[in-house]
């Protein structure tokens, strides 16, 4: 068995790094001195770097981010760490912070670890080695004794049997909102949870995308403050667009809704500026255009679509994949 492994965890140090930033750029920078945490508990050269320099950052009253920390490692001239380190080493995914506690704690007891195996090989030497202070090593083990009480008595120990009141409302309050999605099963609405994954699964023309178009300009409308992204990259970017705007007009324009709006934003109006179409597609856009009433109601609702989108909140994003 490699010792080693036991002695350090580079996946918790990363995920003690991440969260660490995220929540000084939340407002929390008193973390560093609340959970004890020290440049030491840090086993790979290139995390103990970067947290020494965070530190520094957040002593200087400034907000640790991976453009700020880049900066002052380049400033300092640290060689052994390169941008891609930091960006690797300190990025943050939703739900680290839950675990934060209990990583932390972790470090901790693989720091004792460490220390532990060490003096235990400076005891071995001791035997053999006049120049080992064995009086000075007791000493040590004294110390090291000490920080394992404190260890196993505070909130990180494994023993602890949960956390106090405050802590869970403010985990729970942190998750976020359930999305309201618009669509019902008899009394129950269909909710969209968060720091989830949810799949909309079915087979080829059950309008999964539909639903989706459907659920976005929902979003949209129902959470002002909220940005939508959609990823697309079987159906073209501009067929994407006509039909986030037939649904969003809610408007009856034709015999084609589709067709219309098509064709209406190419010519704007103009019959003379139509591509070549079929006579039933010509009239069918003629006779809108000849509704005052309709072509009014649209000229609004295709506004306030394009508003959305020049705002950021509404985004599609094509990718010219093929299926395989």
């Amino acid at each position: 068995m490699n010792c080693n492994n036991i002695l350090h965890n580079e996946r918790i140090e990363i995920a003690v790094l991440g969260t660490l930033v995220w929540a000084c750029q939340n407002g929390k920078t008193n973390i560093l001195h609340d959970e004890g945490l020290t440049k030491e508990l840090f086993y790979t050269p290139q995390n103990a770097t970067i947290f020494g320099v965070i530190s520094d950052i957040i002593a200087a009253g400034k907000t640790p981010d991976q453009i700020t920390i880049s900066e002052k490692v380049k400033a300092e001239g640290i060689s052994e760490i390169m941008p891609a380190d930091v960006i690797v080493r300190t990025e943050w995914y939703p739900g680290q912070e839950v675990n934060f506690e209990e990583h932390v704690r972790i470090l901790k007891d693989l720091t004792l670890r460490r220390k532990t195996q060490l003096l235990a090989q400076k005891l071995a030497n001791g035997c053999s080695d006049w120049t080992v202070d064995i009086c000075e090593l007791i000493n040590e083990a004294d110390l090291l004794k000490s920080d394992v009480v404190t260890l196993t008595c505070s909130s990180f120990s494994p023993y602890y049997k949960g956390a106090k009141k405050n802590r869970i409302r403010e985990l729970l309050s942190s998750r976020g909102q359930n999305l309201s999605t618009g669509y019902h099963f008899g009394a129950e609405e269909l909710m969209i949870a968060p720091k989830a994954l949810t799949f909309i699964v079915g087979a080829t023309g059950h309008c999964k995308t539909t639903f989706l178009l459907n659920l976005a300009l929902h979003v949209c409308e129902k959470y002002p403050d909220k940005k939508v992204l959609i990823l697309s990259y079987e159906e073209a970017l501009e067929s994407v667009y006509i039909n986030l705007l037939n649904i969003f007009a809610k408007v009856e324009l034709g015999n084609n809704n589709r067709n219309i709006i098509t064709n209406h934003t190419i010519a704007d109006g103009d019959l003379n500026k139509l591509p070549q179409i079929s006579k039933a597609e010509y009239d069918d856009y003629s006779h809108f255009l000849e509704n005052k009433q309709n072509m009014v109601e649209f000229k609004e609702q295709e506004n306030n679509f394009y508003q959305l989108i020049e705002a950021g909140r509404l985004n599609v994003q094509y990718v010219d994949f093929v299926v395989d």
